[in-house]
């Protein structure tokens, strides 16, 4: 990923005129220092994560989903292969809820694209019009682990549990989009440097989560379980409403944010 050449626009501008200035200055004692680069993109995810309030807080929110994703996956065996008795292959089937939802939000994301430009004509291109829709979104996660929660095990359909991963899918990948696309516009040419603080932290919780789940259902049980996650998922569901309220306060205290808006 070091090697990718940047994409974002601001980032290709003053790509373009670094080297412009480069050229003016050949034949000067000035020299490109590539180590001391690859020191600042790698440090800088790491400063970001711990001292920016928008990327601690928005990894905070993002770390629990994209933990809560593999873990309540951990409960469809338990409920298809353990306490319905499906084979290998048909459990196989208790996927699709979930990947309906993440197609219906890969389909929409233009939609997204659309209602963003309305809300930055009536609020001004600031980048908290990202958040408006995800407001009501945010909602559909606890809504889904609920609704697993008390319908995945018989003598309810099991395709009624299935489909609980429609509204799931939808609220974890508008969420993750939309928080993606919000740090970009927050940060400009370092936005790489706050999705990779983000992703580092959803990556490291991601992979610990699904180890205590054997605890968490085997103790609880599915509904219970699932209930708890959901719960959970509920009292951190205003997080995208905090920051369409407050986020332009947070960007005051964020000192790289100032950097690059004296930048552009």
């Amino acid at each position: 990923m070091a090697s990718i050449q940047q994409t974002h626009f601001s980032g290709l501008a003053v790509t373009s005129l670094s080297t412009k200035k480069k050229l003016q200055d050949r034949g000067t004692n000035e020299t490109f220092n590539w180590k001391q680069r690859y020191r600042e993109n790698l440090v800088r995810p790491w400063v970001m994560l711990f001292t920016e309030p928008i990327v601690w807080a928005l990894s905070i929110y993002t770390t629990f989903l994209y933990g809560v994703m593999p873990l309540s996956l951990v409960a469809y065996p338990v409920v298809y292969s353990g306490l319905r008795g499906w084979s290998v292959a048909k459990t196989s089937l208790r996927y699709v809820g979930l990947a309906v939802g993440m197609a219906i939000a890969t389909v929409g994301s233009p939609l997204l694209n659309r209602a963003h430009t309305r809300f930055v004509r009536k609020l001004s291109p600031i980048p908290e019009a990202r958040f408006p829709l995800q407001i009501g979104f945010s909602w559909l996660i606890p809504l889904g682990l609920f609704w697993f929660a008390w319908t995945a095990a018989p003598p309810v359909p099991a395709a009624i549990g299935i489909a609980a991963g429609v509204p799931f899918g939808i609220g974890l990948l508008t969420a993750f989009l939309e928080i993606a696309a919000y740090l970009t516009d927050c940060y400009g040419r370092y936005g790489a440097s706050a999705l990779a603080a983000n992703g580092v932290l959803c990556r490291l919780f991601g992979a610990a989560f699904p180890l205590f789940a054997d605890r968490l259902y085997g103790y609880l049980g599915v509904g219970r379980g699932t209930s708890v996650l959901a719960f959970i998922a509920a009292a951190m569901a205003p997080m995208p409403l905090v920051f369409y309220c407050f986020g332009a306060t947070l960007r005051e205290r964020s000192v790289i944010h100032k950097q690059v808006t004296r930048e552009v």
